[in-house]
């Protein structure tokens, strides 16, 4: 058994033992982060276990140094029934035995999805998305994210902030390094979600930081500069969106996703298919820098525009064999850095994790976090 601080307890005498375990057996409705204790009253512990109905493994407590205390507080699972079962010897020799048998009280499961998925390769910007399937109260926030934990080798300094009541997110002080193995844990059974929900698993995920790609595009000289481990590989002409009307955004980005093909439909944002500026068609080799439309893409039809003027709805326009290039270069999280147009990226647009001072983000993640790019709102701008 593991063991905690001693606590004081009352001298033992030489009468018998007495256990006392708690929840008291018949107890119904027990919330999922009760604690579990079995106390020996003038004796001590020589066995524990706790485990639940349909399982034969034995939840791990911890035991007082003078093994006269055990407690279990690393959360319930709701609606279970468990069975607490001890033994202790008395300072006259004799062995008393007791159980105890609780349910816990039956509620709705909370969920999370966490990006970077298990197994991936990211950019050295990506943060660590985890989104919930319910609002969590704000008084409950800190407690769920104490129960979140992001470690690597090399370690980071790293926290995590609230873009939403549903999502929390996590990043580094500064960018990650190339060959970083990062860990995400979430551990999350008995954990209070508020409105009736609770955490009922535990799981763990493993990602790899690779190659830093670090591509720098100025709306000033339109021109984009594509680098590799601090090698500039390229430097391409790019027409971006009409800075008096659908200016790009601006900011410390990252690649949210890539695909091949995308329906494009100016009626998304306002604008009829057959008014000027009007659109609907599809566009290919496209590289997502947020979550709600503003792309990296081939843009044949501007070719002509791309280091002159800017033509676009949002999007940065590329030839069609430069924005196949960037597309297979670029891995999620790889960082685009955007300077001098009129609109700066914020968490609207899937980007508030670079573009807010590290001052905001509540430090932790070592020793203890989304924008899921499959609820992107959708294509809006080219």
């Amino acid at each position: 058994m593991n063991t905690a601080a001693r606590t004081d307890q009352t001298p033992a005498s030489s009468g018998p033992v007495a256990l006392v375990l708690q929840p008291t057996t018949g107890s119904a409705n027990i919330t999922p982060d009760t604690a579990v204790t079995a106390v020996a009253n003038n004796g001590t512990l020589t066995s524990v276990s706790l485990v639940e109905q349909g399982s034969t493994q034995s939840l791990q407590g911890d035991q007082t140094s003078d093994d006269r205390k055990w407690i279990y507080t690393g959360g319930l699972d709701s609606g279970a029934t468990y069975t607490l079962t001890a033994s202790a010897k008395g300072a006259n020799g004799q062995t008393t035995n007791a159980t105890s048998t609780f349910s816990t009280l039956q509620s709705d499961k909370l969920t999370v999805t966490v990006t970077p998925s298990d197994g991936d390769t990211v950019g050295v910007g990506a943060p660590v998305f985890f989104r919930f399937n319910t609002a969590i109260p704000d008084n409950l926030k800190a407690n769920v994210v104490a129960h979140l934990a992001v470690r690597s080798s090399p370690p980071v300094a790293g926290g995590f902030h609230w873009f939403a009541d549903d999502q929390v997110d996590f990043r580094p002080a500064q960018y990650w390094q190339p060959g970083t193995q990062v860990a995400v844990i979430a551990q999350l059974v008995g954990v209070n979600a508020g409105n009736g929900v609770w955490g009922q698993g535990n799981f763990s995920e493993n990602f790899t930081i690779g190659d830093s790609h670090i591509s720098y595009i100025d709306n000033n000289t339109l021109q984009m500069t594509v680098t590799s481990n601090g090698q500039t590989l390229y430097e391409w002409p790019v027409s971006m969106g009409r800075d008096s009307v659908w200016p790009t955004i601006s900011g410390t980005l990252d690649v949210r996703y890539k695909s091949y093909k995308v329906h494009m439909d100016s009626e998304s944002i306002g604008i009829c298919h057959s008014c000027v500026g009007g659109y609907n068609e599809d566009v290919y080799w496209d590289t997502a820098i947020s979550t709600d439309g503003f792309f990296v893409h081939a843009a044949p039809w501007s070719v002509g525009d791309q280091g002159v003027d800017n033509v676009s709805h949002g999007c940065v326009n590329l030839s069609i064999d430069r924005a196949t290039t960037f597309f297979n270069f670029s891995q999620t999280g790889d960082v685009v850095i955007i300077v001098n147009t009129k609109r700066n990226a914020d968490a609207s647009d899937g980007e508030g994790d670079w573009n807010i001072p590290f001052s905001q983000f509540q430090p932790g993640g070592q020793s203890v976090s989304g924008y899921d790019p499959s609820g992107q709102t959708g294509p809006r701008q080219y």
